[in-house]
């Protein structure tokens, strides 16, 4: 029950309460050990849109598919949720920037290049996804604090022209 309470019922992956305790614990250990960790939040690029396009069918296995692609790049110790209706955040334990942007480009690239079966006409369906990266204590040594800063920069990136990854303060082109 405590499994099911935690999940959100259409992906899989935690909800924004479970993922909310969760950060609040890693600011609470990074601030007692010093050690980094970095939030990831991930939009789908125009949703909306797809969702009026193609339905909402078709936009339950675009979310299904990001769940996909963010459960395939995830430690172990990382926490993958999603936020809110098409919006995804990943909590990832003792990694810092650089590496964390990695990740983030990695998994930008993978929902780029993925598809997903519209269950109404069968036609495969693109999309992408931008993203924004913060990292404690750089970026914030509060749980509010990155969580803003990581929005701050998903703006960005979708300022800049959407399916992108941007750091914290700056912006990064595809691939």
């Amino acid at each position: 029950l405590r499994d099911i309470a935690d999940r959100d019922g259409l992906t899989g992956l935690y909800n924004h309460r479970y993922f909310r305790d969760a950060l609040e614990r890693e600011a609470a250990r990074g601030a007692r050990h010093g050690r980094p960790f970095s939030v990831i939040m991930l939009d789908v690029d125009h949703f909306k849109q797809f969702n009026d396009s193609f339905g909402h069918l078709a936009g339950d296995e675009a979310l299904k598919t990001v769940a996909s692609v963010l459960g395939a790049n995830c430690r172990a110790t990382s926490v993958a949720a999603r936020y809110g209706g098409e919006e995804f955040v990943i909590l990832v334990p003792e990694v810092a920037k650089p590496a964390t942007m990695v990740v983030a480009e990695r998994i930008r690239a993978q929902i780029s290049e993925s598809a997903t079966l519209d269950p109404s006409t069968g036609i495969e369906r693109h999309f992408t996804g931008s993203m924004g990266v913060a990292t404690f204590p750089v970026d914030g040594k509060e749980a509010n604090d990155l969580l803003d800063n990581a929005d701050r920069a998903l703006y960005a990136a979708k300022q800049a022209g959407r399916d992108r990854v941007a750091p914290s303060g700056a912006v990064r082109s595809p691939g």
